[in-house]
């Protein structure tokens, strides 16, 4: 049986042992979104293509969908109480 400390083993430092690899693999390099081409088999038009929400302006998809729960809850909080004090007259 090999001890780890005493260095004794087949696969002593700077041996062969994929674990004591150095060797470094280049990073990938980022390339910024420019541009997206969409598939328009089955939407001609969509709030997205039409204002070209993709790579740095994705976040302004999120921004819809939670203003329109927003606008909801907004709408529910004013008009009801504005249907109540104007239809009860």
């Amino acid at each position: 049986m090999y001890q780890a400390s005493d260095g004794s083993g087949p696969f002593e430092p700077g041996s062969d042992c994929p674990l004591n690899a150095t060797t470094s693999t280049p990073s990938p390099v980022k390339v910024p979104c420019q541009e997206w081409s969409f598939a328009k088999d089955k939407f001609k038009r969509t709030a997205v293509t039409d204002n070209n929400w993709v790579c740095d302006d994705e976040y302004k998809i999120a921004n819809v969908f939670f203003a329109g729960p927003c606008g909801a809850v907004f709408g529910v909080l004013v008009f009801n109480n504005l249907s109540d004090i104007i239809g009860r007259r």
